[in-house]
């Protein structure tokens, strides 16, 4: 699931990202759609909640900590996937780059820890 946060023009708060995507689907927003890119440029900064539902759920975060908000730029691209290293603790990863196409959570991208309960 994935939930932009609030848009900073009331108007526009309705139509922000919100949406619940499939494994291997994806979901894509012009960089000078307003809705969910309020600065209309390539570098500015877009953040979005992503959670993965289930039995436990995830939460991924970039910056490493920031569980579930994460940060990338206006024409960058966010990748939540199954984590390929089969030892790790946590089942999924999240890969985010740059409009420029630098990786910005390194080759091996972040972990999504299990979400913690609201309230806790």
């Amino acid at each position: 699931m994935v939930e932009q946060v609030a848009h900073r023009d009331p108007l526009r708060d309705e139509r922000r990202l919100n949406a619940t995507i499939p494994p291997g689907k994806s979901r894509c927003c012009s960089v000078r759609n307003l809705d969910c890119n309020p600065e209309g440029r390539l570098a500015s900064v877009v953040t979005v909640a992503i959670t993965i539902p289930g039995e436990p759920a995830y939460a991924c975060g970039y910056p490493a900590g920031a569980e579930p908000m994460v940060k990338v730029t206006g024409g960058g691209t966010v990748r939540v996937m199954r984590n390929p290293r089969a030892k790790s603790a946590s089942a999924y990863i999240v890969r985010v780059r740059t409009h420029d196409g630098q990786a910005l959570t390194g080759p091996h991208g972040l972990v999504c820890p299990e979400a913690r309960p609201k309230g806790k």
